[in-house]
């Protein structure tokens, strides 16, 4: 049986809440404890990237011993990896968006999981293209 830890739960909602570049710092009593601190809330992000994998890709637990103390510093990394940048052979560079609406996403896989058809998802998102479907559609 999992044991939940509704403390730990508390300071990964609040490291959800942070805007890219802010810091949070968790007081732990020793580098053990410190330890499995860290490995628990990885682990919470783990089970989070499905539902938010923007926000998800950003954050970073690590391990501190700073001013004679055991710390876990949580960092909401200011990088955007949804938006990368090509170079081309003539030098010149290309700024692309691979954003995915992840919401939009997570409704299609759980309208697929109920049993909806590929022409109701659509009918169901009127301003969806067809090759736009397929792509959240490919991994089904």
């Amino acid at each position: 049986m999992k044991i939940r830890n509704p403390v730990l739960e508390a300071w990964f909602l609040k490291a959800l809440k942070l805007n890219p570049g802010e810091e949070l710092f968790i007081a732990c009593e020793d580098r053990k404890d410190r330890t499995k601190t860290v490995k628990m809330l990885d682990g919470l992000l783990e089970k989070y990237t499905h539902v938010e994998p923007l926000i998800a890709s950003q954050l970073i637990f690590r391990s501190v011993f700073r001013d004679g103390g055991h710390w876990i510093r949580t960092l909401r990394k200011p990088n955007n990896p949804d938006i990368v940048f090509k170079k081309m052979p003539d030098g010149n560079v290309l700024k692309e968006n691979i954003a995915i609406d992840y919401n939009r996403k997570r409704m299609i896989e759980l309208m697929i999981r109920d049993g909806w058809t590929k022409s109701y998802i659509k009918e169901f998102f009127n301003d969806m293209t067809e090759n736009e479907l397929e792509e959240y559609l490919k991994e089904y």
